[in-house]
């Protein structure tokens, strides 16, 4: 009964924010790939927690998953920004500072400094210098990895 009110409340809370979102990510034009991000994660997921609650049990995996709903419904509801939700997520995941300063190039050549949330570990170039990523980078911290 909690899980089905869960899933209502997540559909009806997503339907109310879904032109904020799409608006936060361009526009409404991008509406419609909003709503087929959401729809593939919960076909993805559906049959993903099937599977485990068959290995590890229904109701194991139905508090495990209440439990995580709540915490990250209130890490969400706390954090005055995403910028904010990021940075504390940075922070819990590796140890270091939580923004890295880069030198870009710009427009005509001209040289910038860009902070970025930091998604390596501490000194991940210190011993082969900068290099360009690749697939499944070593240097990349767990967060990293998603972002």
């Amino acid at each position: 009964m909690v899980a089905m009110f869960l899933a209502a409340a997540d559909q009806t809370i997503l339907a109310s924010a879904l032109p904020t979102i799409a608006g936060s990510l361009g526009g409404l034009a991008d509406l419609s790939w909003v709503v087929i991000a959401y729809l593939l994660a919960a076909t993805i997921a559906a049959p993903l927690y099937g599977h485990l609650g068959d290995r590890f049990g229904r109701r194991r995996m139905l508090l495990g998953a209440l439990a995580v709903f709540t915490v990250a419904s209130l890490a969400c509801a706390l954090a005055p920004t995403l910028l904010l939700l990021i940075a504390a997520i940075v922070k819990l995941t590796s140890p270091g500072p939580v923004l890295f300063r880069q030198e870009r190039c710009g427009l005509n050549g001209q040289s910038f400094q860009m902070l970025k949330f930091r998604s390596m570990h501490i000194d991940a170039e210190k011993q082969t210098g900068a290099v360009w990523a690749i697939k499944d980078d070593p240097r990349r911290t767990r967060l990293g990895m998603f972002l």
